[in-house]
């Protein structure tokens, strides 16, 4: 007999097929492949569980399971071959009961965690669980016997009671879940429910230094005034005002906001501000520029 492996990269599966173990070639993502793919994804988690320090029993049981899970890659490579069979239920179901009479009975869902390896089992029962579906997926067009079915759904609920049993030995009791558990508790008041996050309270100062308390102040509103037309002007000069610190008014645009005019400023200086009123010529009706907003916002027709 010939070595299995004797050549790793064969570049036969360039083109994005794959072969059977009856010798036929199918696609890559097909379901068949996906179900086998997903198999053997368990298994690796299964393996990544024994790299832990297990009990002797668990670490039997697991070596056992790996085996199992292995034929089973087999029977999916070969359509209508069987290597798992009611037997191999049987005996997970009896591990099942093993490992779960010492345990507490449950009163509250179980939450995934506790010591690394009760985690790892978990995580290794979700893989589980998704390696049931692309079983169950796959048996919509093609036959998937049903002992192969029945045993990883049998192996999801020994990995859950392995995790349990994890804990146990570790001393560690059950992660519960809590119904009606607060969230966030701990005296932090998260921003996004009832409003923005309000900052430290007004008496923080005076809890910490003893002095005053000091208080928000909220700045005055202040508002940029609308174009008005200058009396006696036939209302054809616009004028504008623009104050440092002021924010821009809505509906009116950058352009007009900040207005530039080359013709007859007048600036005035004034303590703590400083504003610049535009003037044009009496009666000339003011128009909106083609050109670039940043070029200016308005010109004069004349």
């Amino acid at each position: 007999m010939g070595h299995r492996l004797s050549k790793i990269v064969t570049r036969t599966g360039d083109a994005g097929t794959t072969g059977l173990g009856d010798g036929a070639r199918v696609a890559k993502d097909a379901a068949r492949i996906d179900a086998i793919g997903a198999v053997d994804e368990l298994n690796s988690s299964i393996g990544v569980l024994l790299a832990e320090t297990l009990p002797d029993a668990v670490s039997a049981c697991l070596v056992d399971v790996q085996h199992d899970l292995f034929d089973l890659g087999g029977e999916l490579s070969i359509p209508g071959y069987e290597a798992v069979s009611e037997a191999h239920v049987t005996r997970l179901e009896e591990r099942v009961e093993h490992f779960n009479g010492p345990l507490a009975p449950l009163k509250e869902f179980v939450l995934p965690g506790g010591t690394r390896a009760a985690a790892l089992a978990h995580v290794a029962r979700t893989v589980c669980r998704r390696a049931e579906r692309a079983l169950v997926h796959l048996g919509h067009a093609e036959t998937v016997s049903v002992p192969a079915r029945r045993y990883v759904n049998r192996l999801s609920d020994l990995l859950f009671v392995i995790a349990r049993a994890l804990n146990v030995a570790a001393g560690r009791p059950d992660v519960l879940w809590k119904k009606g558990r607060v969230r966030g508790a701990g005296g932090v008041q998260r921003p996004g429910r009832g409003g923005a996050d309000r900052g430290p309270p007004a008496d923080l100062h005076c809890r910490t230094s003893g002095r005053a308390p000091l208080r928000r102040q909220e700045p005055a509103a202040r508002r940029l005034p609308a174009p008005r037309a200058t009396p006696g002007e036939g209302g054809a000069i616009a004028r504008w005002r623009r104050v440092a610190g002021t924010r821009q008014p809505r509906g009116v645009s950058t352009a007009a906001f900040a207005v530039r005019e080359p013709r007859s400023p007048m600036t005035s200086i004034l303590p703590g501000r400083m504003s610049t009123s535009i003037a044009a010529p009496s009666r000339a009706p003011a128009i909106r520029s083609n050109a670039s907003p940043a070029g200016g916002a308005i010109r004069y027709a004349t």
